[in-house]
This record gives C-alpha cells, structure tokens and sequence, in this order.
C-alpha cells in the first residue's frame, strides 16, 4: 500500500491503496450517509485486487472493518463464507474481526443496545452477538524515529492544511487516525498534528468522536496531560487538531526493558521513581475525573516519560464525558463537547479499552457501571504491572483475558513475581484497586494519591533512616578495623609482657623491675583501648541496626564481634560467658554464622597402627566433676572429618593386643579437633605407667594461680608418665641401696627438714634406715604415702638410681608435661573440672582434724583425664624447669596436704 509511505495531504481517492480504493469506485463509492456495498461488488473488488498482487489481509481488515461501521454485517459474513473465512459455527466470530481487539490495541466492541452485556453469563460464555465494531484509539506517540524534518513536499491542490502548518512526515498510525510531524510557521515549533485516515470520508461517528477527543484533550489543561494547541479543517474539509510533541520512552517501554533485565532501564528505573510515575498518572487523573471525564484506556502504551521527568497521559480517544446530577461546586470547569451537550454523550453504548487493563463491568459490556471507579481499576492494573512486571490478566486470545477480568481470582503481584520483594503497602494499595466490585475500590483517585503519599512519606522516612544506618554502620565498620589491629598488638605485647615477668625474679633489681612495670604499662593501656575500641564498634553497630533492622551488614559485623568473645571466652573455659556471647550472635546473625552456630566440630584421628576402633565419651559435669557418658563409636582410624557437638569429650582408641590410648579433648564451634598418636603394649608402657599422647595442648591462664603463666598452646610430645607420686617404699629402696655403699650417702638422700638436715627418717639397731612409727613431728609413717622432705638433687639421683636399675630411662616431668598430664587437651583447670573444692584433693581442710599425709591414690577425684593421681594435693611436685629467670631454681606444682586451697 503505497499511501502507507506518503505524506498524509488529502483524502481522494488517488492517494489511497487498493484496499481503500475498494469502497471508493467512482459511481458506487459508499457515502458518509451510508451508502452500501453489495456481495458482488465486494467480491469482484477483491478478486481483481488480489489478481493484481495488491491486496494484503491488512486492506481485507480495512474494508472489514469500514464495513462493519456502515452496518453491513450480512454482507460481510457472505463475503467471509464464500471465500472459506468463516467459522462453521455462526455464534463464533469471524477470524478477521478478532483483529479489532489485536494486541496492545483497544478491544472496540458496539452494542446493539446501550446497557447490554457482552458476556451476560458468569461462565464468561459470549452470548450476545458481534455487532457494528471499530477501533477509535490510535498507537501512543513514539518519537523514537524522529529525525530530521523531511524535505517540503508540493501539494497537488486537492487539500491543504491550514497555511502556519507545514507537514513533515507520518510517524505514527493507528486502526482510524494518524500521527504526523508538523512545524508551527508562526510560532517556529515543532508540534504533531493528528488526523483521521478516512479524512471527510470518514464515518459520521467517527468525527464526531474525534471531535469530541479533541475538546476533551484540549480542555483537561494539566502538567500530566498532552496539550492540545490548536483544532481546524483541510481545504478539503478533512478535520485536524494539533498537540505538543511529546518525546521520551513509553512506559510500556520501561516495563518491558526491567522485564528484560535491561542494566541500564534497571539503573534509571528503580522502584521509587516508577511510583513518582505512577503518581503523576493518577493526579491526571485525578483532575479529569473533577471535571467529569472517565479515560476508559489507561495503560502503559498511554503514558509518555520524558527525559526530564515529565510525564503525559496520552490518547484520550475512547474518553467519556460523564454526565453530574449532583451539585457541581465550579460548573463551568466541567468539560463538555457537542455530543454532551446534546444529550448523546453514551448513546452509542460501545465497550472499549484494553482487555488486560479494562475493569470487569467494562469487559463485561456493562457501560452503565463505568465511573471513576473503572479508572481506578485500570491504575491498580498499571500499578500490578509495575510492580510484578506483567499485567494482571493475560492469556492467549483477547477473549480468553476478558473471560479471566470478569472470572477469575487474582494472583497477587508478590505471587506472580516473588523475586521482586513487593512492598506490603503497595500490594495492599494495588489490589484494593483491583477488586472486582466496583463498591470495594477506592471511591476515587484521590484516595489513592492520599495511600501513596503516605507510603511514600514512610518511604522517605525509611530512607533517612537508611542513610543513618549506613553512615552509622560505616564507623563501625572503622571501629572493627581498628579493634582488629588493637588486638593483634594486645596479644604480642601480653606474650611480650608475660615472659619478660617470668624472666625477672622477685629479687631483680629496680632497673630490672621498671622494665617489666613499663612493659605490664603499657599492655594495660593496650587492653583499655582494645576495650574502647570494642565498645565504640559494638555501639556504633547497634545505633546502625537501630535504625534500619534490615542492614544485614551491620547484623553480621556485629555477630562478627561475639563470635570473636564466644570463641575467646570458650578457649579460657568460661563456658557462661560462652553461652551468653553464643546467643547474641545467634541474633544478630543473617548467614555467615548459620552453618558454624549448628554447633558441629569436626574430628580427624589418626593412629599407629591404622584400624584402631575410635570410641567417643561426652565429658558432663555433675557435682563439679566430670565425667564421660555413653560411649559411641566412630569406626576404625583413620576418622576423617567426624561431625561432633562441640563440648568436652574423652576419646579412647583401642587397637588389639594394645593398652587403650585415652585422649581427652575439647571440641570448639565450627573447629576442626586433628587428634594422632601411637598405641604401645603393656610391656612397653610398663605397669606403673601410662601413655601421654604428643600434640598441641592448652597451656596457663589460670585466673586463681597468681604464679601461672598467660595461656598459650604449645606443641608437647609423647611420654609416659607414673600412675602414682613415688612413695616412701619405692624411695626407701634407694635409701636402703645408697647406704649399703655409703652409709652417710644414704642418709644425706634421706626426708628431712631442712637441706641441710633434720632427718625424718632413722636408722634401726642394725644400721639400717627406716621408716619411723612416730617421727619427731608426731606422723605415723606409712609405706604407701608418697615421698616428701626431699630436694630436687634428691629427686633427679632417684630418677638416675631407677633407671639403672630397671633399664627403663626416667627422668622428672617437665612443666608443660606435667600440665598436660594434669589437665588434658580439655582446658579444665583441675583434674576433676574448673571448680575447686577441698573435698576433690587432699588439702589442709579436707579432713577434719590436724592435717596429715595419705596413702596415694585415696582421693579418686584427684585425678586427670589420663588416669594420674594425686596432682592437685598431697604432695608438691617438682619438675625439670626453671622458675622464673633463676636457673637455679625449678617450678613445684600441684597442693599439699598443709596447703590452705
């Protein structure tokens, strides 16, 4: 069709295509009064189009639908039967008038009477009949291809615009009107100028509603509506009005770009500025609906963004102008045009918008319900869409979607896109829109406008209140930084401080001393910033999660720094504190701490030889001792990757024909526990002895021991250790074979008092040393009590005189062997657990009475995970490490009998 591509200038018939030459034959041409077409004629004007190769099945639509406006619905389905077109069932509607209600255009549908429905029956069934059908809107103003003016095109002298008007070029076209580029002489702008296509051969009632579109339009004077600057006729009597170019994106446009996942529609669009939209929409149509105007066609093909913010509500070509029996406080605001002013404002009854935005008693056919409630409807379709990105109804076929307006429940927009993260409130606000009865909608836009306002104002004051969560959380975050540097440089200036203590003796000089009160100094002022530094961070993220619940980076920098105390307070044994920090990260935890709060270590154990059964005993306190549970197994080593509950644990390994390796562990949140160790015989341990597995053990920090060192871990390795002190028996052995080479030797070696003497022991009338009934202090010696009265050389000859004895090489403990022979890898602070009672050892107030030695082994709760003895009472015990800087002196652990606590 060549008239697609020419400049519109006039109506006559030169200028068509074939499909309008059809209905304009020079003798026969149907009239504007409705001259008609018979069979024959149509049939013949087809035939010879079609045999020239000029007929489209957009010309067929076009004389179709001229047609169907004229009343010719027999001829037309004639037409349609005999060229195989029709469906067999006559209650179905023709195929080529299913292209009225095409996609994205208005679904244009006349009643025979006003008042009668289109879909009468709840089922959605089409019972009434397909009647005079025309499209009245035209496709929203896209200014995408516009360019530069075309060059001026001559007139042939038919007809003319108006002489200030020179036409550019057509740059859009809808079922009825088009759109053309115009520059305004006079006033040197560019405007857009719309006319009829059929220009003065148009339908009476087609001109009269394009008439009627532009006296609305030019009426309705707001900042959201296009402006209507001028309205006039062509020399040849075809009628025009003008409007101002709009330019910009359509919001269908912006839609489909954030459907699309568009980058940059996404980076212009978000949520807030498409609901400023929206609401630029509604306060247009807020104002036409004051001055009586229903748009019937609002969607988001009809709403223009500009590049500057503007927005324009277009198409006003399917308006109703309603008419007001209630009092009008300013009547001559009301819009009016010729058709309302003569009484037949709805006498054509016609059912038109837009299937998947119209209101159920639109689609319905009911036009004596249409108000500004039916607006509202189409605004909460709009909002749906803007929400959810697709609109609220939309099946295959235009009938199918207006079945569904009428029929069926709606999904909500946080089900149709869930991924969106749908406000409540603006879901409320849509769906109140969006009901079915008219009487349960908002009662008008203002209404609406009013729900925006105040979700907006809250929107705005959430946004503060985000901004100062966001500059609250960023000095935090600073804080934590600092924090992290303040306790690294804590932790090297305490080990720092605490070996130059160990080093400096009680008797150091006072240069000496100023040292190490200058070091403590400075770890004290080290710690109180660490401590400040800690609160401000902590503070400073609750103020950022106080004003905005939802920063989840607040709430995981926040449980960051409980996770750092629980952990601390877990490694010194503080299982309250533990337990407090645990469950203030628990609060404030949104995903990194998930996994790691499930409260599962992991185990790897390794053996020699492999194929060790592993048995896993849950150590619990009861009566302030502790104690393993049921035993479980865990297979045979090697255990890789175990899952356990964190907590203390004993673990037991047992390999045939091997004595049971007892390793009592301390199984920390999220931590992996790697346990190794070898399995020996009873030979090899010996009976009196048992096995210390080598690794990595927890060492000092005990608060109540003023000469403990700070905790740390240190790598210690394998050793047996005795089950028992040394008694006096064993040590009256020595004696006994010191003196039968040197008798003065033996007594030297003997208990006594002092290191230079007060023998506690004496010799019997045969020479020989014994253990005395009552000693001079008034003790019943007793062969099974351990040995004490002894020095440290005393100590290391009975460890050189045992080993040359048996041949089994043995030596005193060092202080880390000791400890961890005493405590295990648990972290308890005494054999039996982290509280001390006097009941538990022996010490000065477990008896009562005067205090005296006991047999080893008499207390059971004083001893360690391993299975040794007496560690935390009856006797100190040296070991082979130097106390403090003196190297003459050796570290003595462990209570005695005359200890106080």
């Amino acid at each position: 069709d060549g008239s697609r591509d020419r400049t519109l200038r006039s109506f006559d018939t030169a200028q068509r295509g074939p499909g309008v030459d059809l209905l304009s034959r020079s003798g026969d041409s149907p009239s504007r009064e409705g001259a008609t077409v018979t069979k024959t004629e149509l049939l013949a004007a087809i035939d010879s189009a079609a045999s020239g190769g000029s007929l489209s099945r957009e010309h067929v639509e076009s004389i179709l639908k001229k047609l169907m406006i004229r009343g010719q619905k027999e001829t037309i389905s004639e037409v349609l039967n005999q060229l195989g077109l029709l469906p067999e069932d006559p209650t179905d509607p023709p195929s080529a008038l299913d292209a009225v209600t095409s996609d994205e255009t208005q679904a244009a549908l006349p009643l025979e009477n006003q008042g009668t429905d289109v879909f009468p029956s709840v089922d959605g069934a089409v019972d009434g009949e397909w009647e005079h059908g025309h499209e009245f809107s035209v496709a929203a103003v896209n200014t995408e291809g516009v360019g530069e003016p075309a060059a001026d095109k001559q007139f042939d002298g038919v007809s003319a615009p108006p002489q200030k008007y020179e036409l550019r070029r057509e740059i859009a076209r809808g079922g009825v009107g088009a759109i053309t580029l115009v520059q305004d002489r006079d006033l040197m702008r560019t405007l857009v100028m719309k006319t009829l296509i059929d220009g003065s051969d148009a339908d009476p009632y087609v001109i009269k509603k394009f008439v009627e579109e532009a006296q609305i339009t030019a009426q309705l004077e707001h900042p959201n509506i296009v402006p209507v600057h001028s309205f006039g006729e062509f020399s040849g009597g075809e009628v025009f009005f003008t409007m101002k170019l709009v330019q910009g994106r359509t919001l269908k446009d912006i839609l489909r770009g954030l459907r699309r996942g568009d980058e940059e529609t996404i980076a212009d669009y978000p949520r807030v500025r498409l609901i400023n939209i929206f609401q630029s929409v509604c306060q247009a149509m807020a104002f036409a609906h004051d001055r009586g105007v229903i748009h019937r066609d609002i969607k988001p093909s009809n709403v223009m963004v500009g590049p500057y913010g503007e927005v324009l509500v277009l198409d006003w070509g399917v308006a109703k102008v309603l008419g007001r029996d209630e009092e009008v406080p300013d009547e001559e605001e009301m819009v009016v045009t010729d058709r309302s002013t003569s009484g037949d404002a709805t006498m054509m009854g016609l059912v038109t918008g837009t299937p998947s935005y119209m209101p159920p008693e639109q689609a319905a056919g009911r036009i004596d319900r249409i108000d500004e409630r039916s607006d509202v409807y189409a605004l909460g379709a709009l909002l749906y869409e803007i929400l959810a990105l697709r609109p609220p109804y939309k099946k295959k076929t235009h009938r199918e979607t207006l079945r569904a307006v009428i029929k069926d429940p709606l999904k909500t927009p946080t089900m149709r896109a869930p991924e969106n993260g749908i406000p409540s409130r603006l879901e409320e606000i849509c769906l109140r829109c969006l009901r079915k009865r008219p009487r349960e909608r908002y009662a008008s836009v203002k209404e609406i406008i009013q729900a925006l306002l105040e979700y907006l104002a809250g929107v705005e004051e959430r946004d503060r209140r985000i901004r100062r969560s966001n500059e609250r959380f960023e000095v935090g975050l600073s804080k934590v930084s600092e924090f992290d540097q303040q306790r690294a440089h804590v932790s090297q200036l305490d080990t720092a401080a605490r070996d130059l203590e160990w080093r400096t003796p009680s008797y150091a000089d006072l240069d000496s001393k100023r040292t190490l009160w200058s070091a403590q100094a400075e770890l004290e002022t080290a710690e109180q910033s660490m401590k400040d530094l800690y609160s401000a961070a902590s503070a400073s993220l609750v103020e950022a999660i106080g004003f905005n619940q939802d920063n989840e980076e607040a709430c995981n920098e926040l449980a960051r720094l409980y996770w750092y105390r629980m952990t601390e307070a877990e490694a010194q044994g503080d299982a309250q504190s533990a337990a407090d920090f645990r469950k203030l990260v628990r609060l404030y935890n949104r995903g990194p701490y998930t996994q790691l709060l499930r409260g599962e270590g992991r185990l790897n154990v390794r053996s020699t030889p492999a194929g060790a059964e592993v048995i896993a005993q849950r150590l619990t306190e009861a009566d302030r001792q502790v104690a393993p549970g049921t035993a479980v197994s865990l297979g045979t080593t090697p255990i890789a990757n175990h899952p356990l509950q964190p907590g203390r644990w004993l673990i037991t390994i047992k390999a045939p024909g091997f004595r049971d390796v007892l390793i009592p562990s301390n199984v920390l949140h999220a931590n992996v526990l790697d346990l190794s160790c070898r399995s020996f015989t009873d030979e090899e341990i010996g009976k009196h002895y048992l096995y210390i597995p080598g690794g990595p053990v927890t060492l000092g920090g005990d608060p109540g021991c003023s000469s403990a060192r700070h905790r740390r871990v240190e790598e210690i390795g394998d050793f047996f250790m005795a089950r028992y002190p040394v008694t006096c028996a064993e040590y009256l052995a020595f004696v006994r074979d010191l003196e039968r080479k040197d008798p003065d030797k033996g007594m030297s070696r003997t208990p006594r008092t002092s290191i230079s003497g007060g023998q506690l022991w004496l010799r019997d009338e045969d020479g020989k040393t014994q253990l005395p009934s009552i000693d001079r202090q008034g003790m019943r010696w007793e062969a099974h009590w351990p040995v004490f009265g002894i020095s440290y050389d005393d100590a290391e000859a009975y460890c050189r005189w045992y080993t040359g004895r048996t041949g089994l090489a043995v030596r005193l403990p060092t202080e880390g062997e000791w400890e961890k022979a005493a405590r295990g890898l648990d972290c308890r602070f005494y054999p039996w657990g982290d509280h001390f009672d006097a009941t538990f050892c022996k010490m000065a107030a477990s008896r009562d009475g005067i205090p005296t030695p006991e047999r080893v082994g008499s207390f059971r709760a004083d001893c360690s995970p391993y299975g040794i003895y007496d560690v935390a009472g009856l006797v100190r015990e040296y070991c082979d490490s130097a106390f403090s800087a003196d190297s003459a002196s050796r570290v003595v652990r462990g209570g005695s009998y005359l200890t106080a606590n």
